[in-house]
């Protein structure tokens, strides 16, 4: 090869090393003009002169009909997926030395479910890294998440942690929204049941005590909501945790075995087991006492204790009592 034909080749791949460059730079300039422009953080005069300058070389697409579709196409989104971004703000943090990558910080505040539980709020911070020019989409590398307006209980708190750990927002988004309609049928059996006297809800508000009229615990009974990591679903699920008083009572009532063996029954639901262990107490609360000391005791104030007379005939069975 000739030095002409060596200083051509070599000029040919500086010319395209300048363009791929000056592309490269045009693409992150544009990008840091839009990422600095959404920021909800005043400028400094200094930081505006420098974009300014920027601006020259970079054209945004500031048309209003892409801005009107852009609207459309967020309002569209947002009814479909029945979320609602109610603030969004995102600032570059670090630029990578040496190539066109950097590091932004992002805030989200979402309105899962805006329809039904307009209360509650998912605060999404996490930090992601990006390469502008590519137009990829960015990768998550950090994820911290806090919710308003709903009781975190454990279960919804290891649902939290999986998906920080594994870095899905998404995710998080989508198991609030299954969330929430299971928790609002909780609290309302929770409120439902302890309006009758033989339930009580406890003072940490996720169980229900089971008692008798002479106040004898038969069964404190707990209503989970637990999160299911094969299917990443919520299964709902109940567990009874029976006294000697309640074993009387479940057994005199035949009761399946499972319930006694197991605290809980599989073809029970929430409802189901609420009511029948409700009918429980209140039946052990009118039924004379089956050899245990959790049954009312009977009333023998009136009890007619005269010797009959000869020849009359004495009735000696004791009325039968009715069960409410």
């Amino acid at each position: 090869m000739t030095d002409e034909e060596k200083f051509s080749k070599m000029k040919a791949k500086l010319e395209n090393f300048i363009d791929s460059h000056e592309g490269n730079a045009a693409s992150f300039s544009k990008y840091l003009l839009e990422s600095k422009l959404l920021e909800g953080d005043y400028l400094d005069s200094s930081e505006l002169k420098d974009l300014m300058n920027i601006g020259k070389n970079v054209k945004l697409d500031m048309d209003e009909k892409s801005e009107l579709l852009a609207k459309r196409n967020l309002i569209e989104i947002e009814a479909l997926s029945g979320v609602h971004v109610k603030s969004c703000d995102a600032k570059i943090v670090k630029i990578v030395d040496g190539s066109n990558q950097c590091n932004k910080e992002w805030k989200v505040k979402i309105l899962p479910d805006k329809a039904n539980f307009p209360e509650v709020v998912l605060h999404q911070n996490f930090t992601s890294f990006e390469t502008p020019a590519t137009g990829e989409m960015p990768e998550i590398t950090k994820l911290a998440v806090d919710i308003e307006g709903v009781e975190v209980d454990s279960d919804l708190e290891e649902a939290i942690r999986y998906c920080e750990d594994n870095l899905e927002p998404q995710m998080l988004t989508r198991l609030i929204q299954e969330y929430m309609p299971l928790s609002q049928d909780r609290q309302g059996i929770y409120s439902t049941s302890t309006s009758n006297r033989h339930c009580n809800l406890s003072n940490s508000g996720n169980r229900m005590e089971f008692t008798n009229s002479v106040g004898s615990i038969l069964a404190n009974v707990c209503l989970i909501i637990k999160l299911d990591k094969r299917s990443l679903t919520w299964t709902p699920s109940w567990m009874c945790k029976l006294t000697d008083f309640g074993f009387t009572a479940c057994s005199s009532l035949h009761l399946p075995s499972e319930l006694i063996k197991t605290g809980t029954v599989a073809s029970w639901d929430w409802y189901k087991a609420v009511d029948t262990l409700g009918k429980v107490a209140r039946l052990d609360a009118d039924t004379p006492a089956r050899g245990g000391v959790s049954a009312r005791p009977w009333d023998v104030s009136n009890l007619e204790t005269d010797t009959p007379l000869k020849g009359e005939e004495v009735n000696k069975r004791v009325p039968k009592r009715k069960l409410n």
